[in-house]
């Protein structure tokens, strides 16, 4: 499951991102919103 692997890398951007979280996959979609929304918090701080 490389995509999902991608979502998990810190350094990917917020675009690559955003592209996985429209995956056909459901498991690398919800990582990828997930990953999304850490990354929203953290800007929020």
């Amino acid at each position: 499951m490389e995509s999902y692997a991608i979502t998990q890398n810190p350094k990917i951007s917020c675009e690559i991102l955003e592209i996985l979280a429209k995956d056909a996959n459901r498991v690398v979609r919800a990582a990828a919103k997930e990953r999304l929304g850490n990354i929203a918090v953290i800007h929020d701080l």
